[in-house]
């Protein structure tokens, strides 16, 4: 068996995985927050559709890491 104490998550942040899913879910509120922005900005201006298309890109890159890890860590609580 493995054991990791600390691990760095993709925004470069270590944890010891109690906090990682607390910093994914202020990175998610983040991106939902920029893309309102952006949405309202696009009312006045489609210049800026190139953003909140990759907003709502990383968005989705940062839900299916979520997801990701939290099977993984069900598969590995089962396991024990």
């Amino acid at each position: 068996m493995v054991s990791i104490s600390m691990a760095r998550d993709a925004a470069g942040v270590v944890s010891n995985g109690d906090g990682c899913q607390t910093v994914k879910r202020r990175q998610e509120d983040r991106i939902l927050s920029a893309l309102a922005i952006m949405a309202q900005l696009l009312e006045h201006d489609a210049v800026y559709l190139p953003v909140f298309l990759r907003l709502e890109s990383e968005l989705a890159k940062t839900r299916l890491q979520r997801s990701a890890l939290e099977r993984a860590r069900s598969l590995a609580k089962s396991r024990r």
